[in-house]
């Protein structure tokens, strides 16, 4: 049993099938794009005093807040913030953006409209060893039922557009740590991750779960300068 880390669209409008089965086809986008994506939807977005006080009470100084770029994300004006995205990338691009959906009418699927998908909630940017935000995890407000998860990913699959990359998350803190640091700590849990490399002083990385590690693959960190690595997953990870 491991040692768990203490750490602490644009519309409403008439549909244009075509942008349907855009969407229904879409192959998830590259990184570069969808990290473009998602700092304009970032753009848009607000982190609210409510959000920020939580986040403060975990361990985060304002800096550190700041820097890891969290938003809260509401429950209206979304649509908006997809035509901001589809008027930068265009509908096609955007349709392949995990989290762009196209939604209808509940009484006339004639009608629909570009919108972002997600509970509300804190978004959490996931971000790749290059400092690209990849996907997006938001941590919900709304009440979970026995069985679910506090943490999801902002995604289309369930509106037949593009599913989120389970990528690790490398914490702004724990990339500018690169060269300098004598060990490498892996934990599960983007928050968890970014939190633990402002307290420890330590780059910690979050991999999507101890089902999905492979140590290859896991931001090719074969090919950085740690020397050492510590999985630390949840206690109740055998």
């Amino acid at each position: 049993r491991s040692a768990m880390v203490s750490m602490m669209v644009i519309g409403p409008g008439r549909v244009n099938f075509s942008f349907f089965l855009v969407c229904a086809r879409a192959t998830r986008a590259s990184s570069a794009l969808r990290n473009r994506a998602y700092r304009i939807i970032f753009s848009r977005l607000d982190l609210d005093a409510c959000d920020r006080e939580a986040l403060a009470r975990r361990g985060l100084d304002r800096a550190s807040i700041e820097a890891n770029g969290y938003r809260t994300l509401p429950l209206r004006g979304r649509a908006a913030i997809a035509r901001a995205v589809i008027e930068d990338l265009g509908e096609s691009a955007a349709a392949s953006i995990p989290g762009i959906v196209w939604r209808t009418d509940d009484t006339d699927a004639s009608r629909g409209w570009w919108s972002l998908a997600g509970s509300p909630g804190v978004v959490v940017p996931v971000r790749d060893l290059d400092g690209l935000v990849v996907a997006l995890k938001v941590r919900r407000r709304d009440p979970i039922e026995d069985g679910g998860q506090r943490y999801l990913y902002v995604t289309s699959a369930k509106h037949g557009g593009a599913s989120a990359e389970s990528a690790a998350h490398v914490p702004v803190a724990a990339r500018a740590m690169r060269g300098t640091a004598g060990r490498l700590i892996l934990t599960e849990g983007e928050l968890k991750s970014d939190l633990a490399t402002a307290l420890l002083g330590e780059p910690v990385v979050s991999v999507p779960g101890v089902s999905t590690w492979r140590e290859p693959s896991i931001c090719d960190w074969n090919v950085t300068p740690f020397s050492s690595s510590l999985r630390s997953f949840d206690s109740d990870i055998t």
